[in-house]
């Protein structure tokens, strides 16, 4: 019986507290509910000019000072010209020359004699003849090559008496060649200015 009572009053209890909360919190009207405004529905009234805030001024950049003015570069001085070559002096035209009487250096000594042929500088230089006589009277006469006054190159040498040297010269001396006696014998050959016998066969 009393468990019955119990509920009743449970139920009774929980009946009134419900009542009491529909008295306290009415229904709220839909209508009078606010909505939020959309971004679309905010716009300025018309004669109201919408507040903008003025753009930031850019800070001005820091001055920097002048550094100094680059020097110039020095122009490059001109290259000196090369002096033009100068042109070896020609050598003295050669000279003609026929029997004239001249004195030049021979194997045998300073002889005094007539020459026909090239001078260069008063000398004979090149092709010539040169005449003269011995000390012991007998004339001869060299046919031959002449270089500066001596006899230097091919050569012939022949004496009034019939001896004759053939060969080479060489700064006025017989240098390579054979000397031939009186009867036309050969006496003896000089190889590089050295006098050498024939063999006898």
């Amino acid at each position: 019986m009393k468990k019955h009572i119990f509920i009743i009053l449970t139920v009774a209890i929980i009946f009134l507290l419900v009542a009491c909360g529909e008295q306290a919190y009415p229904e709220i009207d839909s209508s009078l509910v606010l909505e939020e405004p959309t971004t679309a529905e905010l716009r300025p009234e018309p004669g109201i000019e919408p507040v903008t805030e003025p753009d930031a001024e850019p800070e001005p950049e820091p001055e920097t000072e002048p550094g100094p003015e680059p020097e110039p570069e020095p122009e490059p001085e001109p290259e000196p010209e090369p002096e033009p070559e100068s042109e070896p002096p020609a050598a003295s035209a050669a000279q003609y020359v026929s029997d004239i009487e001249i004195s030049i250096m021979t194997p045998g000594g300073m002889r005094t004699g007539t020459f026909s042929g090239y001078l260069i500088d008063g000398v004979p230089h090149g092709q010539g003849v040169f005449s003269t006589v011995s000390p012991q009277g007998n004339p001869w006469t060299y046919t031959g090559e002449f270089a500066y006054g001596l006899f230097d190159g091919y050569g012939i040498t022949q004496w009034a008496s019939g001896q004759r040297r053939v060969g080479y010269y060489r700064d006025g001396h017989f240098f390579n060649g054979r000397s031939y006696n009186d009867a036309g014998e050969l006496g003896y050959e000089t190889v590089e200015g050295q006098r050498v016998r024939p063999s006898r066969r």
